[in-house]
């Protein structure tokens, strides 16, 4: 597993803190439906890529365009055209 990290400044953390903790109190599931139709009936259904577009599009911090039930796991890296992620290390299981 590869860690990236993307600069933001402190009101975009903020921004997507406040909406995590949002998420949790309205309570949120994994879209296991979406990976085979690439849709969520409801806002707080989504699988991992997705949820991590919809923080960096909150944030404005999207760099790439793509709607978010289209985003893949790799489009972070392959999409990363002005070189936006620093890489931090390896997690090797």
């Amino acid at each position: 597993m590869l860690i990236y990290r993307l600069p933001t400044t402190t009101e975009q953390k903020q921004l997507i803190i406040n909406k995590v903790k949002q998420i949790n109190s309205d309570g949120s599931a994994y879209n296991l439906l979406g990976l085979v139709i690439k849709h969520s009936y409801r806002p707080n259904i989504m699988f991992c890529s997705q949820f991590v577009y919809q923080m960096l599009k909150l944030a404005d911090l999207e760099y790439f365009d793509k709607p978010a039930g289209d985003v893949r796991p790799t489009d972070f890296i392959e999409l990363d055209y002005y070189k936006k992620l620093e890489f931090c290390y390896e997690i090797k299981f």
